[in-house]
């Protein structure tokens, strides 16, 4: 292999954080009962599925050294879905304040409005999920390194 091995222990902890994070969301989902996820949850998901995917892209095409400008863009694109996540983060802990904010002055529970406990659920499985995010990034940023010492 061209890389060093300390290149690669670094690669493989850093996929190990992805893989760690995503499991911490998906038990926090779980262990919370949450029945049918916000859409925003949803929305996330299908971020993480497809930072995953560039992830797995990228560390096949490091064999040849003729992929690099290949995968350069796909780091780009990592940092640009790690950014949507964050943003998506933010609304979506806004909104559920919002909601819980309604509940609280109007003491009443409606279908579209939550209580403490989902409030925090969903803010604890949201901010996990943005760990996973800020995970694949690190990622990205562990492969350009090994691009630009291996140029």
């Amino acid at each position: 292999t061209p890389f060093d091995d300390v290149e690669i222990r670094h690669l493989t902890d850093k996929l190990d954080d992805v893989i760690d994070h995503l499991k911490e969301a998906a038990d926090a989902f779980l262990i919370y009962q949450v029945g049918k996820p916000a859409p925003e949850m949803i929305e996330f998901t299908n971020i993480l599925y497809d930072m995953v995917n560039i992830i797995n892209e990228s560390v096949l095409l490091l064999r040849e050294k003729k992929n690099f400008d290949s995968i350069k863009e796909k780091i780009a694109k990592l940092h640009e879905l790690e950014s949507k996540a964050d943003l998506l983060k933010r609304g979506f802990i806004e909104a559920l304040v919002d909601k819980m904010l309604f509940v609280t002055m109007a003491s009443t529970t409606l279908d579209n409005l939550i209580n403490i406990h989902d409030f925090l659920f969903y803010k604890e499985i949201i901010t996990l999920m943005e760990k996973c995010a800020d995970a694949c990034e690190d990622v990205g940023d562990v492969i350009g390194t090994i691009i630009q010492k291996n140029s």
